[in-house]
C-alpha cells in the first residue's frame, strides 16, 4: 500500500510541474454506510451498519475541458461494522482496514473550471486489508471478499483556492462479503475535505 501511495504522489508531482492542468493534494474524510444482507432466494436477512471515523489519502485532478476534468482519490480508512449473524451466532463489532480508490468525472455546470460548485460521478474500488473482531482481535478477513466495487455521485464546492469540500452518495455493488449464497449490497455517504498542495507550490 505504501508503494502505491508513493508512486501516485510521484506521478502527480511530475505531471503538475509540466502543466497547470494538473492539481494534487491531501484528502481527509469520513463515511457511513448500511449493508443489506439477502439469502440466495431473496429473503432479507437483516441490515448491518458501518462507519469510518476517518479516511486519509491523496487526490489528483486533470482538466480535460473548459468545464470538466478527471479526478483520482486514493485513501486509507479503518471502518467499524456492527457485525453479521450466521447460524444464530454474532460476529460482534469488526474493525476493517481498507484501501479505497475513486475515479470521477468532474463537471462545473455554471462557472469556469476550478471555481464554485461542481458535480462528481464515477466508480469506487475497495481493497480489504484486514478484518478483526474489536473485542479480541479474532480474524474475520475471510468473511469479506478481497475487493468490492461501488458507484459514487455527488457535489463539491471550492471554499478557497486551496480548500474543497465534497458530499458523495455511494452504492456498493454486491457482493461485499463471502457467506455462502448470500448477497450483500450497501448504500452510504462520503464527506471529503481536500487540501490543494499544488496551488501553494505553484505560487
Amino acid at each position: 500500500m505504501k508503494n502505491i501511495l508513493v508512486l501516485f504522489l510521484l506521478v502527480l508531482v511530475s505531471t503538475s510541474l509540466k502543466a497547470q492542468e494538473y492539481s494534487f493534494g491531501l484528502m481527509l474524510g469520513t463515511n457511513i454506510y448500511s449493508m443489506n444482507l439477502t439469502s440466495g432466494d431473496g429473503t432479507n436477512l437483516g441490515v448491518d451498519k458501518g462507519i469510518t471515523p476517518f479516511n486519509l489519502g491523496l487526490f489528483g485532478t486533470k482538466k480535460i475541458g473548459e468545464k470538466s476534468g478527471m479526478r483520482l482519490n486514493i485513501f486509507y480508512g479503518q471502518s467499524v461494522e456492527r457485525g453479521f449473524f450466521s447460524d444464530n451466532i454474532s460476529t460482534g463489532k469488526i474493525n476493517i482496514q481498507k484501501l479505497n480508490l475513486q475515479v470521477f468525472y468532474k463537471y462545473y455546470p455554471s462557472k469556469v473550471y476550478g471555481e464554485g460548485k461542481y458535480l462528481l460521478a464515477g466508480p469506487r474500488m475497495t481493497l480489504i486489508n484486514s478484518a478483526e473482531r474489536r473485542d479480541d482481535g479474532f480474524d474475520f478477513t475471510d468473511l469479506y471478499n478481497d475487493s468490492n466495487f461501488g458507484l459514487n455521485a455527488g457535489l463539491g464546492f471550492h471554499l478557497t483556492s486551496q480548500l474543497n469540500i465534497e458530499f458523495l452518495i455511494d452504492y456498493g455493488l454486491p457482493n461485499i462479503v463471502n457467506i455462502g449464497d448470500n448477497k450483500v449490497s450497501s448504500i452510504g455517504a462520503f464527506l471529503n475535505v481536500l487540501f490543494n498542495i499544488e496551488s501553494l507550490i505553484s505560487k
